[in-house]
């Protein structure tokens, strides 16, 4: 656990199961609820004073398949040992944003997220093909899986804006040496028409 100016950064398991070829992930390690509830009395006796304004989850893929009930556990858990709900940061998997998984606005509120991080990385098959990026099957993802996430993504942006939900989403993308002038001009494209749903 790490505390600055209200924001409480921690990590309950670095786990993501994608195995992408790029992935500098270290040793995969698993913090139990409990371990997880001692963290937090021990920033309760470290600040008594201070109130947490925001969790900061630093897991790689929080919200998979294999990781979500953990990850709902331990928030209900940090809540319950606070004494209040917090609003939450996150990182999420693109790959979440699928037709198969269709993570939407109504999984964000339940958990009280107001910021999500997407690694999208790749918007052609061949950038997927050379970054191994791979999906939670272990496929690598062709250009018609990445186009579904890209929907999927958007989907979001356009349901949190017509909501009036504040929640902040961060796309990134990895330029490969596989990426060609079109895809260059695909990734710009992708980017900016998920910047045009906020506005």
């Amino acid at each position: 656990f790490a505390y600055y100016y209200g924001a409480l950064s921690f990590m309950m398991k670095n786990n993501c199961g994608n195995g992408c070829g790029f992935c500098n992930i270290g040793g995969r390690f698993r913090y139990s609820v409990e371990q997880v509830v001692e963290g937090i009395k021990h920033f309760k006796r470290q600040h008594p004073d201070e109130k947490v304004r925001q969790l900061v989850v630093k897991d790689p893929n929080p919200l998979s398949q294999a990781n979500y009930n953990h990850t709902v556990k331990c928030f209900e858990a940090i809540e319950m040992e606070l004494g209040y709900k917090v609003p939450k940061v996150l990182n999420i998997d693109s790959d979440l944003f699928s037709s198969s998984n269709s993570l939407g606005l109504d999984d964000i509120k339940r958990l009280d997220i107001i910021r999500i991080f997407i690694g999208k990385d790749a918007v052609t098959e061949s950038g997927a093909e050379f970054l191994r990026t791979r999906d939670s099957t272990q496929v690598i993802k062709t250009e018609q899986a990445l186009a579904d996430e890209a929907i999927g993504i958007a989907s979001l942006i356009y349901q949190a804006r017509e909501n009036g939900y504040p929640l902040i989403i961060n796309v990134s993308y990895i330029v490969s040496p596989n990426d060609t002038p079109t895809s260059y001009v695909k990734l710009l494209s992708d980017a900016a028409s998920m910047q045009k749903l906020s506005q």
